[in-house]
C-alpha cells in the first residue's frame, strides 16, 4: 500500500505547478505583447488627448 501512494506521488517538489506556473505566465505575457505589437503596429492605440480635452471643455455658455 504504501509503494503505491509513493508511486503515484509524482511530484515532491513541486515541478510540475512550478512548470504550469512558467508555462501560464509566459502565455499572458506573450499574448499582450502580442496584441501590443499588433495594435501599435496598425497605429490604434489610442494615447491622444483629444478625447480628455473635449469632457473637459466648458460646454455653459
Amino acid at each position: 500500500m504504501l509503494n503505491e501512494i509513493q508511486a503515484n506521488h509524482l511530484d515532491g517538489f513541486g515541478v510540475t505547478g512550478s512548470y504550469l506556473h512558467f508555462t501560464l505566465s509566459a502565455a499572458l505575457v506573450g499574448s499582450a505583447l502580442l496584441v501590443l505589437l499588433v495594435l501599435w503596429s496598425r497605429g490604434r492605440l489610442d494615447f491622444d488627448e483629444s478625447p480628455k480635452l473635449t469632457m473637459m471643455d466648458d460646454d455653459e455658455g
